[in-house]
């Protein structure tokens, strides 16, 4: 994946692989956003470790997630979409947003930083705004129920790291996608 973020050859490799489905999950949005060598790239939890991190963050420019950032969005969406959706409609979003509580034993929870939860959550929603002009309802996956923070989660407590109801919904509606559409 950071390899195909760097030459940018993930779309390519993607039509290549002629998969049944396409899922966009953007809670990763949250990763910072660099110019840096020429291209844009994204300092993932993974990178940032890494020595190409760490030249990244130190020869690099941040790249500030405002207006132009959001253009830009819309435009790489686009055309992303189009290379996407020629090869067939069966792209699926994701519509995940972070949630405002964590799962206790006594019941739920208030995050203590929901100002920042809530401008991530914008955010999101402003994407999957840009993502609906080029794709109808039916491909979005939205997850009517209250979104908890798992504190056991592998990954660790996080706001989008949800408890495993969310996640035994997204993969029925994923397997329910792909038997109406990959017929």
């Amino acid at each position: 994946m950071i390899r195909h973020d760097l030459e940018k050859t993930g779309i390519e490799s993607l039509i290549q692989s002629n998969p049944d489905i396409v899922v966009i999950d953007l809670i990763d949005e949250r990763f910072q956003v660099y110019e840096y060598s020429g291209t844009l790239v994204t300092l993932s939890a993974k990178i940032a470790k890494e020595q190409l991190g760490i030249d990244i963050r130190r020869k690099g420019r941040l790249f500030r997630r405002d207006g132009t950032f959001d253009k830009y969005f819309s435009q790489c969406a686009e055309l992303i979409l189009r290379r996407l959706c020629g090869m067939s409609n069966n792209v699926l979003v994701n519509e995940a947003y972070w949630a405002e509580h964590r799962a206790t034993a006594g019941g739920p929870i208030l995050y203590d930083d929901l100002e920042n939860i809530r401008q991530n959550n914008e955010r999101l929603r402003q994407y999957y705004d840009a993502l609906r002009r080029f794709l109808p309802e039916k491909n979005f996956i939205r997850y009517d129920a209250q979104l908890f923070g798992d504190p056991r989660h592998i990954w660790g407590e996080s706001p989008f790291h949800y408890t495993a109801p969310y996640y035994h919904y997204i993969a029925k509606e994923i397997v329910a996608f792909c038997k109406e559409q990959c017929v």
